[in-house]
């Protein structure tokens, strides 16, 4: 069993959230081809109903060329969308959301990559 990486991210209201994914299986890139990533941001793990974002390959996700075969997968959300998120109410602290990367591999099988915390900032310029 594989048991992904905890890793907490940060993201801001007013600007465009991008990160760039590196996986690996062990010190080897892993070959995304044929993968078909999803990564859903939630107020909650395990809650149900419409995810705050629903990213996937083509849609916020994207790998292609080189970066597939070294296991490369960056992601970028515009800040309308971003913006379109609600902050905390105190705007000196974060909104904390919960984040998972997953994808059935070309033989079917379904992986978790990556979970955690995405820490949203209201960030000050308009």
């Amino acid at each position: 069993m594989q048991i992904p990486a905890n890793v907490t991210l940060q993201a801001w209201r007013n600007a465009t959230w991008t990160e760039v994914f590196e996986l690996a299986d062990g010190a080897v890139p892993l070959n995304l081809t044929g993968w078909d990533f999803d990564l859903q941001v939630r107020d909650q793990p395990g809650q149900t109903g419409t995810a705050l974002l629903n990213l996937g390959l083509g849609s916020g996700l994207t790998s292609a060329g080189a970066d597939l075969l070294a296991g490369v997968l960056n992601l970028s959300v515009a800040e309308s969308t971003m913006n379109g998120i609600t902050g905390n109410a105190d705007p000196a602290e974060p909104r904390v959301l919960w984040y998972d990367l997953k994808a059935p591999s070309p033989g079917g099988v379904v992986s978790l990559f990556l979970e955690g915390q995405l820490l949203l900032w209201n960030g000050v310029t308009r």
